[in-house]
């Protein structure tokens, strides 16, 4: 099965979704899926931080940001660990809404 994207006021064309395998109601969870990703863009940022135990993909943290004395809030999309002399270091991968 093969579903038309449309964007914004139905006048900008997106990708088309072609899924043989699912059935109707599969593609329609799908494309609520993509539409919640693609709905607005996204700034990707990268933070070192002191081991949190927890942090799990999906996650919303707050991180203090760099140009403002504030925290602002990011979705967790990536983590790496590193670990030396004792110490552990978590760097994350971040995306916020422009």
């Amino acid at each position: 099965m093969s579903v038309e994207v449309f964007r914004g006021a139905g006048d900008k064309q997106g990708d088309p979704v072609i899924q043989p395998l699912l059935n109707e109601s599969s593609l329609v969870v799908l494309g609520k899926h993509l539409m919640d990703a693609n709905a607005q863009p996204f700034s990707k940022i990268t933070a070192d931080i002191s081991y949190r135990g927890g942090l799990k993909l999906g996650d919303l943290v707050s991180i203090p940001n760099p140009s403002t004395s504030t925290q602002m809030k990011a979705k967790v999309t990536g983590i790496s660990l590193q670990f030396s002399n004792g110490s552990a270091h978590q760097s994350l991968i971040l995306e916020r809404p422009l």
